[in-house]
């Protein structure tokens, strides 16, 4: 793994937004993590990652967030991209916020 910029834990995974985009490690045994190659996701800038549930929001640079489904952790997906019609153009962070 080269380029780490950015993780989140989520149940034994650890998921970095890397050079080549987003990349899971498996944290089962914290001291012996394991890389898992099949699950990388090709993103162009991923900078910050937020991981909920069955989804990971990555703030991508000129392309916006990408939102990747990790309801299968070692098969992740994009699931879409949204940059607001193109107004979006440098995500360099990401939050995500609920109100009641």
């Amino acid at each position: 793994m080269t380029d780490a910029r950015a993780s989140a834990l989520q149940f034994r995974y650890l998921w970095v937004t890397t050079a080549k985009g987003l990349e899971l490690i498996d944290v089962t045994s914290p001291r012996a993590p394991q890389l898992v190659p099949s699950a990388i996701v090709a993103l162009p800038d991923a900078r910050k990652v937020y991981v909920a549930r069955t989804y990971a929001y990555v703030a991508n640079g000129a392309d916006g967030v990408a939102i990747i489904n990790v309801t299968k952790p070692e098969a992740p997906a994009l699931y879409q991209s949204f940059n607001a019609d193109g107004a979006i153009t440098d995500a360099r962070d990401i939050v995500v916020a609920a109100t009641n």
